[in-house]
């Protein structure tokens, strides 16, 4: 009888910590995620930006394309991953990042505390770059952004959410036309 009390608790108590519920949710997140920067990459050519600058205190990034278009949208800090360490840094452990630039960041460390993921909670996690991948679908599902982009600097890729997407042309092309009516 006490073994199978004791059963019934393990299994109870089992279930909360290996809770499908998050895989399932990453997995959503990331096919969520992947739609959305293939609708980018089709509409505004997102991932063929000639370069891109971010002014962490204005919260704002820049995409630049050829013939002077350029697209503007805010943006937040999801993590850093380092390349060289095999790291992905939380954008709400890094005192350089203010507060308000945390905060999807921290949308996705609460998750990680109400479903047990330490991935989540941990300031820094050993991982590979499609993990890291993985971080930022969380986030961006969380914050209902727009999508996200992973930003190469030196030899760390910074990963942000994205606002609304501005599209700005000097020469306006027909296709550019349409981008910017839309």
């Amino acid at each position: 009888m006490f073994k199978n009390i004791f059963t019934s608790i393990r299994l109870l108590f089992s279930n909360i910590i290996t809770s499908d519920s998050g895989t399932e949710f990453i997995t959503y997140a990331r096919v969520k995620l992947t739609e959305q920067n293939k609708l980018h990459a089709d509409s505004w050519q997102l991932g063929k930006e000639q370069g891109w600058t971010a002014n962490i205190r204005e919260g704002v990034v820049v995409f630049k394309f050829a013939k002077g278009v350029t697209v503007k949208a805010q943006f937040q800090v999801i993590g850093i991953y380092d390349e060289i360490s095999k790291r992905f840094s939380w954008g709400w452990a890094h005192s350089s990042i203010s507060p308000a630039m945390q905060e999807h960041a921290n949308l996705a460390r609460q998750w990680g505390l109400e479903n047990q993921h330490p991935a989540y909670t941990a300031k820094s996690i050993a991982c590979n770059l499609d993990e890291g991948w993985n971080f930022a679908a969380v986030t961006n599902s969380l914050a209902s952004s727009k999508g996200v982009y992973r930003g190469h600097a030196g030899t760390n890729y910074i990963f942000m959410t994205l606002g609304e997407m501005i599209v700005e042309t000097e020469a306006v092309s027909p296709h550019w036309a349409t981008i910017v009516k839309a």
